[in-house]
C-alpha cells in the first residue's frame, strides 16, 4: 500500500498551482555570484553553492522518512520582473550567438537554458557513480580531493589547482546542507510530544548526521544520500534528468544486510522506495518543455521542471547471470502502485530472464506504470560496436529522453538531430534544396544551426551532381541517398570538431556539479568537458524516419515500378510544391505508408536505418 502521507503528497502534487517556484534558488544563486564576484570561476561557483545551501529552507514533511525538499512561493509580479530580467541578461537578444557558445558551448533551445546562469550551469542529462557514492560516502570525495591538493600534483597548474579548490568547497557545502537537515530534525524532535513523531524526528537526525561524511550503512541512509546528492543538483544547479543506474544492483548489498540484521523487510523496503519515487516526483511540474508556446511554461522559472529521472532494473551481469532479484520486484511494484510520470523506469530483458519478474513488469504496465524494455542482446553489442568496452557496457542505463547513458565514465547531454528527410531531397535535386537553390554546401551549418538545430532544419547544400545523369535503378537512387548522408555527417562532425577545439579552451579551469561525481574528473582535475572522463561521446539521433521511408517507397514505386512518372518530373512538381500538379500529388498521397505491414514500403526501414548508421 500506499503510505498515507505519500499519496496525500502526490495529491497535492496534482493540484499544484503552475506558478509556484523554488525562489530562493534565484535569489540565493544571485547573492553568491554577486559576494564572490572576483574569484576565479570554480572556485565562485563552490562558494555560490556553499551561500545556496546554507541560507535556503530546510523542511521536513508530515510522516516522511526520506526528507529533503525546497520551499516553493508565487513570486509577486516584482520578483517575476527581476527573475525574467536576469533570463534578459544572460540570453535576450543584446548577447550574440559567440558569446552565448562561448559562455556554455554546447545547448539547445533558449525555452530550455533561458532560467540557467551561464556562471552555475548545467545539462544535466547523465550518471553519477552512485554506486561509489554510498558505498564510500561523501568523506571519501573530501578527503579524495584534499590528497590530491595536498600532494601537489597540479600545483604549477592554475586551472587544475582552482577546479580542486572549487570542488572541495562543493563537497563541503554538501555536507553542510546534509547536517543542517540534522540539526533541524534534533530540533523538531526536542519540540515534539508526541512519542512516535519524537522517534522518527530523531531518526532522521541520526541518519543525516552519519551520512553527512560517513558511509551509509542501511537501505534507507542509502537512499537518503542519493535523494540529497540528486536533490542539491537537480533543484539548485539545473543537473536533472538523471540515470540512477542499476538501482536493484548496487543497493542489494544494503538490503540483504538488513534484511539479515531484521532492520528491514521486503514490505518496509518497498515503502522506503515509494518515498524515493514520490521524492523524484514532488520536484516536477505539470508541464512540458517541449511547449514551449504554452503560458504553463513561458512563466516557469525552474530549471528542470519536466525532467525525469531514470532508473534501470534487471539486465545481465558482467559474468552472465540475470541482474534479477528481490529489489527489481520491489521497485516494478512501487512503479505499479504509484503509476507516476517520475522516475521513469528502464527495464533490460535478456534471454533467460525471469518469467515471474517479466509478468510482474508487464503487469504494472498494463497499469500504466512508466515502465519501458530495452533489450540487452541488442544494446551490448552496439554500445560495444561504437568503441564501449563490455566492462562498462554491462552497466549501461538511460536518461531521458531515453539516450544510452555509461555510467558515471562521460558527462552529460551531447546531442545531434540529423533530419533523414534532408538526404533525400539533396539526392532528388543534384545536393541543391528546393526551397533554396542558391545554398552552397561551404555555407552549411551557421553557429546557430550547430548550437541550437544541428541537422534538422534550415536550407542545407549537398555533394553537387549532374541530374542529368541517368538514374537507372532504385539502388542506384538509394546509393546518391547514402552519399548525400555521408557527406553531410562528415561535413558537420568537422565542424564540430573545430567547436569542441574552443569549448576545451573555454572551459579551462571551469567546473559543473556533475563533475563531483563522475569518475576521473577529479583525478584529472579538470571538467569532464574538457576530457576529464574516460568517454566523451555526441549521442546522435535520426529524426523524419517514416517520412524518408515513405519517400523512398514512393520513388520506387512510382519511377521504378510502376514508371508512371520520372525522377525529372518529381523534382518540378517538388520544386513548385506540386503547383499544377494536383493528380501527382494525389497519387503519391494514396501509395502505401509505412507502419502498416506492407512490405512494399516497410522493406525500406533496415535501408534507411542503415545509411544512417553507417554515415555515423
Amino acid at each position: 500500500m500506499v503510505p498515507k502521507h505519500v499519496a496525500a503528497s502526490i495529491d497535492r502534487w496534482f493540484d499544484k498551482d503552475d506558478e509556484l517556484t523554488f525562489f530562493e534558488r534565484i535569489t540565493l544563486q544571485q547573492e553568491g555570484e554577486e559576494k564572490y564576484l572576483d574569484e576565479p570561476f570554480a572556485i565562485r561557483f563552490g562558494h555560490i553553492l556553499e551561500h545556496v545551501v546554507s541560507n535556503m529552507s530546510i523542511i521536513i514533511n508530515e510522516g516522511e522518512r526520506i526528507v529533503g525538499s525546497v520551499k516553493e512561493i508565487i513570486p509577486s509580479a516584482e520578483e517575476r520582473e527581476w527573475a525574467e530580467s536576469l533570463s534578459r541578461k544572460w540570453w535576450g537578444d543584446h548577447v550574440s550567438e559567440e558569446q552565448r557558445q562561448e559562455s556554455v558551448s554546447y545547448y539547445f533551445s533558449p525555452g530550455w537554458v533561458k532560467r540557467r546562469n551561464p556562471k552555475f550551469f548545467s545539462l544535466g542529462h547523465l550518471a553519477y557513480d552512485w554506486e561509489t557514492l554510498i558505498t564510500e560516502g561523501l568523506g571519501s570525495y573530501i578527503q579524495r580531493v584534499e590528497s590530491i591538493i595536498e600532494k601537489g600534483t597540479y600545483a604549477d597548474d592554475p586551472d587544475r589547482s582552482d577546479f580542486l579548490r572549487g570542488a572541495l568547497i562543493a563537497y563541503n557545502a554538501h555536507v553542510l546542507f546534509i547536517k543542517r537537515y540534522a540539526d533541524h530534525a534534533e530540533n523538531l524532535s526536542a519540540l515534539t510530544v508526541d512519542q512516535g513523531e519524537r522517534n522518527r524526528f530523531k531518526e532522521i537526525a541520526e541518519r543525516c548526521a552519519h551520512i553527512a561524511e560517513g558511509k551509509p550503512r542501511t537501505f534507507a541512509e542509502a537512499l537518503q544520500l542519493i535523494w540529497f546528492v540528486a536533490l542539491i543538483s537537480q533543484k539548485i544547479a539545473g543537473c536533472g534528468v538523471f540515470n540512477f543506474s542499476r538501482m536493484d544492483q548496487y543497493l542489494k548489498p544494503f538490503y540483504d544486510n538488513d534484511i539479515a540484521k531484521k532492520k528491514l523487510d521486503p514490505e518496509l523496503a518497498l515503502e522506503l522506495i515509494i518515498e524515493f519515487y514520490a521524492k523524484n516526483n514532488e520536484i516536477m511540474f505539470l508541464a512540458d518543455h517541449m511547449s514551449q508556446e504554452t503560458e504553463a511554461v513561458i512563466k516557469n522559472l525552474e530549471l528542470t521542471y519536466d525532467d525525469p529521472n531514470y532508473i534501470t532494473l534487471a539486465g545481465k551481469l558482467a559474468d552472465g547471470t540475470s541482474g534479477v532479484n528481490e529489489l527489481s520486484f520491489l521497485f516494478i511494484r512501487a512503479s505499479a502502485l504509484l503509476k507516476l510520470k517520475n522516475p521513469f523506469v528502464v527495464v533490460r530483458w535478456h534471454d533467460g530472464i525471469s518469467s515471474s519478474f517479466f509478468k510482474e513488469v508487464v503487469n504494472a504496465m498494463r497499469k500504466n506504470a512508466t515502465i519501458v524494455i530495452y533489450n540487452d542482446e541488442t544494446m551490448l553489442p552496439a554500445l560495444e560496436e561504437f568503441g564501449i568496452e563490455w566492462s562498462d557496457a554491462i552497466d549501461y542505463g538511460f536518461y531521458g529522453c531515453n539516450d544510452p547513458s555509461i555510467g558515471a565514465l562521460e558527462g552529460g547531454l551531447r546531442q545531434l538531430w540529423m533530419n533523414l528527410v534532408w538526404p533525400y531531397e539533396l539526392a532528388l535535386n543534384g545536393g541543391i534544396p528546393f526551397g533554396n537553390p542558391d545554398a552552397r554546401a561551404e555555407d552549411n551549418f551557421s553557429l546557430k544551426d550547430r548550437i541550437q538545430i544541428g541537422l534538422m532544419s534550415g536550407y542545407v547544400a549537398g555533394r553537387a551532381f549532374d541530374t542529368d545523369e541517368p538514374v537507372k535503378s532504385m539502388e542506384a537512387f538509394i546509393e546518391l541517398y547514402r552519399e548525400q548522408m555521408v557527406f553531410l555527417l562528415e561535413q558537420y562532425r568537422t565542424i564540430m570538431e573545430q567547436d569542441y577545439k574552443k569549448e576545451t579552451k573555454w572551459n579551462a579551469g571551469k567546473i559543473r556539479i556533475e563533475d563531483l561525481f563522475l569518475r576521473g574528473t577529479i583525478e584529472h582535475g579538470e571538467t569532464w568537458i574538457t576530457g576529464g572522463t574516460k568517454y566523451h561521446k555526441v549521442t546522435i539521433q535520426g529524426s523524419g524516419l517514416a517520412t524518408a521511408i515513405n519517400s523512398l517507397a514512393a520513388i520506387d514505386e512510382a519511377v521504378f515500378i510502376q514508371k508512371r512518372y520520372t525522377l525529372d518530373q518529381l523534382r518540378e512538381a517538388v520544386a513548385t510544391n506540386f503547383e499544377g500538379h494536383t493528380e501527382m500529388r494525389t497519387y503519391l498521397l494514396l501509395l502505401p505508408k509505412f507502419g502498416n505491414d506492407d512490405e512494399r514500403v516497410d522493406r525500406y526501414a533496415p535501408i534507411v536505418v542503415n545509411a544512417f548508421a553507417d554515415a555515423v
